[in-house]
């Protein structure tokens, strides 16, 4: 059984890339655990700088899961909560926060058997006309779901809207490196469809 990886790029000098794990129709051999499931954290980009005094906070959906509890704090260890609430779906946005302040954030799946995830940090803007900002933005993926099974050739992939930019490229390979391309087109808009994938392999 092959593994592809799939890495979605936005605009002409930003890059956006994700990884998606994908099984078409086939014999069902994927077995997902009830234990430690956790949630991937999307953006801000982990030791991201020069972010928006608003934040939000995006992560990828569990499969099953519809709640989710978000945590953030000053301190790296979490342990003096600044929010500590829930919300349905992949998204968060803060209140107005400190400027020149590092922030640290995690979260937790409600639902099954959910643990927290690793803890990320970004640092807001200090207004300084000089701060560099970060130029890598995060797709946020919508169909299919990460894990899906018996998906129908062609599979049609789409994700969330990047402000400011209206075309992505998307790439499949056959390895991490993506030194060999089993696709590589450039979209305009939020979906594509893969003819190029086959029955019973995983992606």
């Amino acid at each position: 059984m092959k593994t592809f990886y799939i890495n979605l790029l936005a605009g002409i000098f930003i890059l956006v890339s994700f990884v998606q794990c994908q099984k078409v129709t086939g014999p069902d051999t994927t077995v997902e655990s009830e234990e430690n499931i956790t949630a991937e954290l999307v953006s801000p980009t982990n030791n991201s700088t020069g972010e928006s005094l608003q934040v939000e906070l995006k992560w990828k959906k569990i499969r099953g899961g519809k709640e989710y509890q978000i945590r953030l704090a000053t301190d790296q260890n979490i342990d003096s909560t600044l929010i500590d609430t829930s919300t349905q779906g992949t998204s968060y946005t803060t209140p107005t926060l400190e400027p020149g302040t590092t922030y640290y954030w995690q979260v937790k799946p409600l639902e099954r058997n959910g643990y927290w995830s690793e803890i990320w940090h970004f640092t807001t803007s200090d207004g300084s006309t000089n701060e560099q900002t970060s130029t890598t933005l995060a797709v946020t993926l919508i169909s299919p779901e990460h894990g899906a099974s018996d998906l129908a050739v062609p599979v049609a992939f789409e994700w969330e809207a990047i402000s400011g930019i209206s075309s992505y490229q998307i790439q499949i390979a056959e390895g991490n490196s993506f030194s060999t391309l089993t696709a590589n087109a450039s979209v305009s808009g939020t979906t594509y469809e893969s003819s190029g994938v086959e029955n019973g392999k995983t992606y």
